[in-house]
């Protein structure tokens, strides 16, 4: 039996929401490509989302990702959420690299708490996927002004 279930927004590329199991539970909707789900060190769910990709294109400016999986498009639409208690949704961190093209949206994989720092693996950035002043990588997420990320630890274009 499913007891709980996190809702996703489906972008219209990919149609319509499944419907809930008779078995479940949604305990939070609104989240833009959900991916990795971790428990903060104060009991709330933090979610990584792929976000929904954007429409800038780098063609021109550098090698594009051949057909499939590419070409990509890119914009600043991945977050990361944190799904209170009470099922409330609210954005921890956003502006990450987002990506999409035939094949799906990338952006914010997973996220991880170590001695009480918030890190988020950042996929969807670099020019090939059309975010070309943003790259993908390791990124500390300054949980204090909840207004983005630090640096990338590790990136690549």
């Amino acid at each position: 039996m499913i007891t709980a279930l996190v809702g996703a927004s489906i972008t219209p590329a990919f149609g319509q929401s499944p419907p809930l199991p008779a078995n479940a539970t949604l305990v939070a909707a609104g989240l833009e490509g959900p991916r990795g789900l971790r428990f903060g060190p104060d009991g709330d769910l933090y979610v990584a989302e792929a976000g929904t990709g954007g429409s800038t294109s780098t063609a021109g400016k550098c090698t594009q990702v051949p057909t499939p999986p590419g070409p990509y498009t890119g914009g600043l639409t991945a977050r990361i959420s944190k799904i209170s208690h009470n099922g409330t949704r609210t954005t921890v961190a956003s502006g990450f690299p987002s990506t999409i093209s035939a094949g799906g949206t990338i952006g914010v994989a997973d996220v991880v708490f170590l001695d009480g720092d918030l890190y988020a693996a950042v996929a969807g950035g670099g020019c090939s996927h059309g975010n070309a002043n943003s790259p993908s990588g390791i990124a500390k997420v300054n949980l204090k002004n909840g207004n983005g990320i630090s640096s990338p630890i590790s990136a690549h274009g």
